[in-house]
């Protein structure tokens, strides 16, 4: 049986808040060589994200609920150029994500958040939480610096 939709938003908007969006959350072992992941558990559900990279990264998140996969996402984030380092993404896209999550797609940070000369940006390219693509976009002085591109939805 799986669980509401809304204990599913509710326990991600947690996990996201445990884990890497928290600069002090610590990385559990890692599950695959070179790999950085976090791990976060509360009641009957189960998060684990593995992402590869710094700069450039790619990764997954998987939702468990009664030790069962049910919702995943898989993304790719990169800097628009050369000169953007990942402290210049980390300036925004941590407090970014920090924040009270878009309530249409509760997978990153909220539909718009400014911090200084920095802009998030989250927007759906199509569905919802059950199936969804996205793109994530942060803009310093108004250009943009960085993307990064979500899909994910419910596997069961």
């Amino acid at each position: 049986m799986n669980p509401p939709l809304a204990d599913l938003k509710d326990f991600l908007l947690e996990a996201h808040r445990n884990t890497y969006a928290n600069a002090t959350a610590r990385k559990v072992a890692s599950l695959r060589p070179l790999s950085k992941d976090y791990h976060f558990e509360h009641s009957d559900f189960a998060y684990h994200d593995t992402y590869f990279g710094g700069r450039r990264f790619a990764g997954e998140e998987i939702v468990y609920f009664q030790n069962k996969p049910i919702w995943g996402m898989n993304y790719y984030g990169s800097p628009v150029s050369a000169e953007i380092s990942e402290d210049d993404i980390d300036a925004i896209l941590r407090p970014a994500l920090m924040q009270s999550p878009w309530e249409d797609l509760p997978v990153r940070g909220p539909k718009h958040f400014v911090d200084g000369p920095h802009e998030y940006f989250m927007q759906i390219r199509e569905g919802a939480l059950e199936r969804f693509s996205a793109e994530e976009r942060i803009l310093l002085n108004g250009r943009i610096i960085y993307q990064c591109f979500l899909q994910g939805g419910l596997i069961v």
